[in-house]
């Protein structure tokens, strides 16, 4: 099951959005610097378009955002994804979400090995 609710809480950031991801859930978000991301409950695993790094982010762990752009979100099992920010957040589910964690970890594996070594 998954839901997506506004947390009504103060903060120190105005905008606070809370969801709970699935295994095969896949959302892309647009996000702005400064812009934090939490885990409550499982990992998430954080991928920056253009970034060749891949970012995970355990329970009771905060990611900050360090540049305006869309980022990709899933979780290794199941998480809950707490997004604090300066504006409501705009997100949305990827046509791929159906595909499971093994599948997409794989996909991730092949990209890397077909880059070229460094010297």
């Amino acid at each position: 099951m998954n839901t997506m609710h506004v947390i009504s809480h103060r903060s120190e950031l105005p905008a606070t959005t809370a969801m709970r991801l699935g295994e095969a859930d896949l959302i892309a978000l647009d996000v702005q610097p400064g812009d934090r991301l939490r885990s409550d409950c499982g990992t998430l695993w954080i991928t920056v378009d253009g970034e060749a790094r891949d970012v995970l982010v355990s329970a009771g762990e905060v990611h900050t955002i360090e540049a305006a752009g869309r980022i990709n979100v899933s979780a290794l099992r199941s998480a809950n994804l707490v997004v604090l920010g300066q504006a409501p957040l705009r997100w949305r589910r990827v046509s791929e979400a159906g595909r499971g964690f093994a599948e997409r970890l794989e996909d991730a594996f092949r990209a890397l090995s077909s880059r070229p070594a460094w010297h």
